[in-house]
């Protein structure tokens, strides 16, 4: 079973100024290896994007407003009637969540003991095996970028911590100074609400990959390919266009097909395709 990481001890030595020991714990957290899965379709030229990203040793970072669940960056909630009651413009506080949840892109990963057997995944985020799942390799500077996502059960009242960051905001730009520490501390805990998702999605055991970009400049993270696997039901076009990334990548990349044997327990078997 892989152990869950515990938020409140990562803020704890963040909060006390000890960064290095916060990677550190978070680190021990996430192997340098995780999966990912793709999705092909009759779109060809979304198809050639993803082939091409991959062949670079990028994987591709989404835009909040990207993402097909449309609870993603909703973890906070503010109580708008008293909020008003006390002076507070709504579409301020709406404005400011916004902006925050809009500058970071976004790279979804599974660190699911399964690896590239989880069926539920498979079927979720490969068009249920027409497309493939990728091993991919992080270096130890992105590895500051990655985080077990935290499954919640209920959303955070955000009231004071979001009035407090915009007044923050005003301070330092009236002054013309750059944010104190207990402002860049708050902002640091709202930029955590992006690894924030509802409990019932535990299962896919995610990391992400959380990127600040306020200007959508940096929409790829370096993460080479390590092993490809090729859905049972992917097509031989897109098996070939596989084959020919997995070769530019070797000897540090190997390709197998997902195979189904009735003759044995297992589900599904995995066939090495040769690369010479």
């Amino acid at each position: 079973m892989v152990a869950s990481m515990h938020y409140e001890d990562y803020i704890k030595l963040l909060l006390s100024s000890k960064p290095n020991e916060a990677n550190l714990y978070k680190s021990a957290f996430i192997p340098n290896r995780l999966y990912k899965y793709y999705s092909l379709s009759d779109d060809s030229a979304l198809n050639e994007k993803k082939f091409e990203t991959l062949s670079r040793g990028e994987v591709y970072l989404s835009k909040m407003d990207e993402f097909n669940d449309p609870f993603e960056g909703k973890a906070l909630y503010f109580n708008s009637a008293l909020l008003e009651e006390k002076g507070w413009n709504r579409l301020l506080i709406e404005t400011t969540s916004d902006m925050l949840r809009n500058n970071y892109r976004i790279a979804c990963f599974c660190n699911a003991e399964e690896k590239e057997q989880n069926m539920p995944m498979w079927a979720y985020y490969a068009n249920n095996h027409q497309g493939f799942c990728v091993e991919h390799k992080f270096n130890l500077d992105n590895m500051t970028f990655l985080y077990p996502v935290s499954y919640e059960t209920k959303r955070i009242l955000a009231d004071k911590l979001m009035t407090t960051f915009i007044n923050d905001m005003f301070d330092a730009t009236q002054n013309h100074a750059p944010l104190s520490q207990e402002a860049q501390e708050r902002m640091l805990l709202l930029y955590l609400t992006n690894i924030i998702k509802h409990k019932s999605w535990e299962h896919e055991r995610e990391i992400r990959a959380v990127i600040p970009s306020p200007d959508g400049s940096r929409p790829y993270i370096s993460a080479p390919p390590t092993n490809i696997y090729v859905g049972l039901n992917c097509s031989t076009e897109h098996c070939s266009h596989l084959i020919d990334v997995a070769k530019k990548f070797a000897p540090n990349c190997n390709i197998y097909k997902m195979t189904f044997d009735d003759n044995t327990s297992d589900s599904i078997q995995l066939q090495e395709i040769s690369l010479l």
